[in-house]
């Protein structure tokens, strides 16, 4: 079993300190839905009706999102937060 060793880049643990614990449960929650193929008209929509939230409020959480995980967009940080367990 010398090969059962997992590739660093395929579970890379997050950083103590580091900017996942800057994402909010929100930020998260969005980035899990992105994941499953909804869109982002389809949260604005949504998170309207249930939480008062502007389709622009829904694309500052997201931003705010995609700078917590230091990703360059939002399918980044999709796959940065897969990578780290954050999302399924």
């Amino acid at each position: 079993m010398a090969n059962d060793r997992i590739p660093e880049a395929a579970h890379e643990p997050p950083d103590p300190g580091g900017p996942v614990d800057r994402l909010r449960p929100r930020e998260l929650l969005f980035l899990l839905l992105l994941s499953r193929d909804y869109s982002r008209a389809q949260l604005a929509g949504y998170f309207a009706d249930v939480l008062g939230m502007s389709a622009d409020e829904v694309d500052a959480t997201l931003t705010s999102a995609v700078r917590g995980l230091g990703a360059a967009d939002l399918a980044e940080a999709i796959t940065i937060g897969r990578r780290r367990g954050l999302i399924d």
